[in-house]
């Protein structure tokens, strides 16, 4: 697994092993009893008459875990090895089956490649929230806002609307129209779409190599940010500020809103926890996986920062605030610790959080 479990941070290692998770545990056994079916409802079943048969509740509770993922590493692994078996045993007490969705391994290369990591994310919510029979949805929330993507699909007025500023302003949109392309294929009473082009992949063919269709990987990281910028700057000046948010946040944003902010029918089934990580060292060499940075010069992102700052302090606690769910909104508040950042190996502070 990781460093971190072989050097454990508790004598007994499993936490049904530990007070008081032992106890907890102990005091929450549960037989589990088939369901009830009656003499009627077994006739109808055998006789292929179902629409009156109740629809057996599920049994699954399954939530999406939301967070950038340097910045949480050790809180993800000690989950992952400590927290969340325990947390099966104790549902399976109730009968229940736990599922924790966790994206760092859920992303294939192919994906990746057709750019689907954004909205592979969100249908894993949605489909926590339609099967969960409890918790949904829980955001792990530090320092760091997170990579904030374009859009791999814009609207074909706003594209363009975008390109015709960019010409006028005197900037090279030639990669923009190299990586985007029309895609006539949506419903035209509707609307059309530029698409964002896949990753070229280098596959063998008999002898030789060659190469996928679509947008050179170099390329693609050298000029990323450029292609970021020029959108970002033309749906600023052209866009209705409704229109401009899918250009600016962040992925992790995006899960947010889906999972918490817009979710008035069951929030009470969503979690959010906060850690503040104060004093940090931005020359310390591990800072950048812990706050958002510019390399050259070193400095803290701002942008990026406010808009963290108008996510975790202020939009996600007035959704919990509006339905009484103080209790599900939890903050812990820790110290830098140089060079590591969070080093739960040598700061006790840490440890205890």
């Amino acid at each position: 697994m990781t460093e971190d479990k072989t050097t454990p941070l508790w004598e007994v290692n499993t936490r049904e092993e530990r007070s008081p998770w032992k106890e907890l545990l102990k005091d929450n056994q549960y037989v589990i009893s088939p369901h009830h079916l009656t003499e009627d409802k077994v006739r109808r079943v055998l006789e292929g008459e179902f629409k009156k048969i109740d629809k057996v509740p599920s049994k699954v509770i399954r939530f999406f875990t939301s967070s950038t993922f340097t910045d949480t590493k050790i809180e993800r692994n000690t989950l992952m090895w400590d927290v969340y078996p325990y947390l099966r045993k104790l549902c399976q007490n109730f009968g229940y089956q736990l599922q924790v969705v966790d994206m760092r391994w859920g992303i294939t290369d192919t994906a990746s490649r057709q750019h689907m990591t954004p909205s592979l994310c969100l249908n894993e919510i949605e489909r926590c929230q339609k099967d969960s029979m409890g918790p949904n949805f829980v955001t792990f929330l530090g320092n760091k806002y997170g990579w904030r993507c374009f859009p791999v699909k814009i609207k074909q007025v706003e594209f363009e609307l975008i390109l015709n500023y960019l010409k006028k302003v005197g900037e090279d949109i030639s990669t923009l129209t190299n990586w985007f392309k029309l895609d006539t294929n949506f419903d035209k009473k509707k609307c059309s779409y530029y698409i964002l082009q896949p990753l070229q992949k280098e596959k063998k063919t008999g002898g030789r190599r060659d190469t996928t269709a679509g947008i050179d990987q170099t390329q693609f990281r050298d000029l990323y940010d450029l292609v970021c910028r020029q959108l970002r700057l033309g749906a600023q000046n052209v866009l209705p500020a409704s229109k401009r948010d899918k250009f600016f946040i962040s992925i992790t944003e995006h899960e947010i809103r889906k999972g918490i902010i817009k979710r008035d029918k069951d929030r009470k089934e969503t979690f959010c926890f906060k850690r503040n990580l104060h004093q940090i060292k931005l020359t310390d060499p591990k800072s950048a996986r812990y706050i958002d940075q510019h390399r050259t010069p070193l400095s803290v992102d701002e942008d990026a920062q406010k808009l963290l700052i108008q996510l975790r302090d202020h939009t996600i606690v007035d959704s919990f605030l509006k339905d009484n769910l103080q209790k599900n909104l939890v903050q812990y508040d820790v110290t830098w610790s140089s060079p590591r950042g969070i080093d739960i190996k040598r700061n006790e502070e840490h440890r205890d959080y």
